[in-house]
């Protein structure tokens, strides 16, 4: 049996893609869209991109952030229930500012919405510098 010494074993999984759950994408998702249950595909919960004017997508539905890009028809564990996203531009708002779902569809916007999906974490000096948690199913 081969010995493994401790710093030659390497993790297989970063970031928090740990977490993440196996859905169905009845969609195109990119990464980073804020995306939304909108039914079952088999064993599996189907999700597409939330948006905050869509009433049959969030009609009683759980969001979650996606962890990176999927095509419509594919089954991927890209579903997480939080994630730290940096460099999106915050310069319009301050540490502690909500984040809310915008009307379009994966996006979020930093002026007042209906549903609050994260806070901003770091507040941008320039252009596409800052940093945002999106927590969509933690925050009220």
């Amino acid at each position: 049996m081969a010995k493994f010494k401790q710093d030659q074993i390497i993790p297989g999984v970063t970031k928090t893609r740990s977490n993440a759950v196996k859905v169905y994408c009845s969609g195109a998702v990119a990464a980073n869209d804020l995306i939304s249950v909108v039914g079952a595909q088999g064993d599996f919960m189907s999700v597409s991109p939330a948006d905050a004017n869509g009433a049959v997508t969030l009609n009683s539905s759980t969001l979650f952030v996606a962890d990176f890009a999927g095509a419509s028809g594919e089954y991927l564990p890209l579903a997480l229930p939080w994630k730290v996203v940096t460099g999106v531009d915050t310069s319009s708002a301050t540490v502690g500012d909500p984040v809310y779902l915008s009307d379009t569809a994966g996006s979020y916007n930093l002026t007042t919405g209906s549903i609050k999906v994260g806070t901003v974490l770091t507040s941008a000096t320039a252009a596409n510098d800052g940093t945002i948690l999106f927590a969509p199913q933690s925050v009220t």
